[in-house]
Order: structure tokens, then sequence, then C-alpha cells
């Protein structure tokens, strides 16, 4: 059972590289103004920070996430990155993403964050809050993004559905010779989802973020490691 679910997941991951290598743009964000750069940076934002979902009796997983967007020139930009999770306790969740972008402007992201399960008398129904913080740093800029969230949602024995509603207090400083200033933004995000269970230890999620005038989408495959007795 471990190495078919292990090969499937490969399969899947390969076809993510395969799909991002094909859709990926050349030139995100754009710096020609102001505001088309702060535009494209609301839309990266929308997915740096996407939460976990509740754990599902596992101690640890491993995450491959192929996030798209539209860019303000209106070409689909593709972000891949990986996140490695811990549910060390239930209701618990921590985890770090890793994401690096070989595009006109290379980048390199890091983040972190922390989610705690708020008990509800329904057990089908889960519902949590957290923080998280990612950073991206380029050859033009360092962005920051701290956010709170909480999440809502109905869980299955296989499938679940949930919203969760996001404050992202964005902090970015630009290089001098770009001639653009630097600047805070408050974000106001939220994101429903489907996650379902394609294998006892891998499940996949779709979420669809948003804010006022921006959409992105996320697919995560997540591998899980240890089963709680």
């Amino acid at each position: 059972m471990f190495f078919s679910n292990f090969k499937y997941t490969l399969v899947l991951a390969g076809l993510l590289v395969v799909t991002n290598s094909a859709l990926r743009a050349t030139a995100f964000p754009d710096l020609s103004t102001l505001t088309t750069f702060q535009h494209d940076l609301r839309r990266s934002a929308l997915i740096t920070n996407l939460p976990n979902l509740p754990d599902r009796d596992q101690f640890i997983g491993i995450g491959l996430s192929l996030n798209g967007l539209q860019t303000g020139a209106g070409r689909l930009y593709t972000i891949p990155s990986v996140k490695l999770c811990i549910y060390p306790n239930p209701g618990y969740s921590l985890w770090a993403r890793f994401a690096y972008e070989p595009a006109e402007l290379p980048r390199f992201s890091v983040g972190t964050g922390i989610q705690v399960q708020v008990p509800a008398d329904d057990p089908q129904r889960r519902q949590a809050v957290g923080v998280s913080w990612n950073q991206m740093n380029t050859v033009a800029y360092q962005q920051r993004d701290i956010s709170l969230h909480g999440l809502y949602a109905y869980s299955g024995v296989r499938v679940e559905l949930g919203l969760m509603l996001l404050i992202d207090l964005q902090h970015v400083l630009v290089v001098d010779d770009q001639g653009l200033p630097d600047y805070d933004a408050t974000l106001w995000q939220a994101a429903p989802y489907i996650g379902w269970m394609l294998h006892d230890n891998l499940r996949t999620v779709l979420h669809l973020a948003f804010d006022a005038s921006n959409t992105a989408l996320q697919i995560n495959l997540e591998y899980f490691l240890g089963v709680r007795e």
C-alpha cells in the first residue's frame, strides 16, 4: 500500500511540474508603475499564506502545491511550492512552506504558521484559528506577509468542504534603483475549498482564493506519514 500510494503521488507531482513549465509567465510582478506592482503582489499574497486543513489523525504531512494566478498583463502565472506539516496533537498544526520561482525576477520565499482547532459540538464540524508568516526575497524587492485566519468546515469520511477568512498585513521594501516606494497594505481575503482523501494517507485540496478584485487557484497534494493509535 505504501509504495502504491507513493507512486501515485509521484505521478501527480510530475503532472504539476509539467503543467507549471508549460504555463509559466516570464515577467511577474509588473514593476512599470506602482499600481501594477501593488496589484500583482496582492494577487501573489492570495496563495502564500493559505493555512492547513485540520488533521486526520496523522503526525506528518508533506505537501506539493501548484498555484495559479492571472497577472496584471492578463497572463497566467504559476508558482510551485512545498509544504512540510506537523500535527503534534489532535487539533494542532504547524507548517513550513518553501517556494522558488525562476522567473525574470528570481525569487525564493519561505513561510511558517500555526493553527489551533476550536472544539465544536458537532463532530463533523471543523473550526480553527491561526497565524502565519511568509517572506519573499527577490533582486528587486522584499515582501513580508503576516496573516491571521479563521477556518470553518464540515468534514465527512473522505470529503471536506470549508471556508477560510484571512487578514493579511503586507510589508514591501523595494530596491532604490527600481524607482518605486516602499509600502504597507492590509488585505482582506477569503478562500473556499474542497478537500478529499484519495487514499488513507493521501489528501488533495482545491482552494479558490479571492479578495475584492483578484482570484487565485491552488491545487495541493499532501502525503501523510504516521497514524495516531
